[in-house]
C-alpha cells in the first residue's frame, strides 16, 4: 500500500498524503481517507504514469485496466492488500 501511494504522490495525484503516509505503518486497519483513494481513479492514473500505464488498450488507458482488476478482486472478498498484490504481480 505504501509504494501504492508513494507511486501516487510522484505521478502528481492532488492532495497532501505526505503527511497522511504515517497513518499507514504497513498492518491492515479499518477504512481511512488513505483507503478511500485505491478506488479513486485519479489515483490510478497517477500511478498509471509511473508505471508507464499511459498507452491505449483498447478505447481506455491501461489504468483503467488495472483498477478495475483491483476492484475485481476486492468483490471476491480480498483485502486492499492482497487486490494490490494481485494487480501488481
Amino acid at each position: 500500500m505504501k509504494e501504492f501511494i508513494e507511486k501516487a504522490i510522484e505521478g502528481g495525484y492532488p492532495f497532501g498524503l505526505r503527511e497522511n503516509i504515517k497513518e499507514y505503518n504497513g498492518a491492515p486497519s479499518g477504512v481511512s481517507n488513505i483507503h478511500k483513494l485505491f478506488l479513486d481513479p485519479k489515483a490510478w492514473e497517477a500511478v498509471g504514469k509511473v508505471e508507464g500505464w499511459g498507452q491505449q488498450v483498447g478505447l481506455n488507458p491501461q489504468w483503467t485496466y488495472e483498477q478495475l482488476d483491483f476492484v475485481k478482486h476486492l468483490q471476491q472478498g480480498k483485502s486492499i492488500e492482497e487486490a494490490l498484490l494481485e494487480v501488481t504481480q
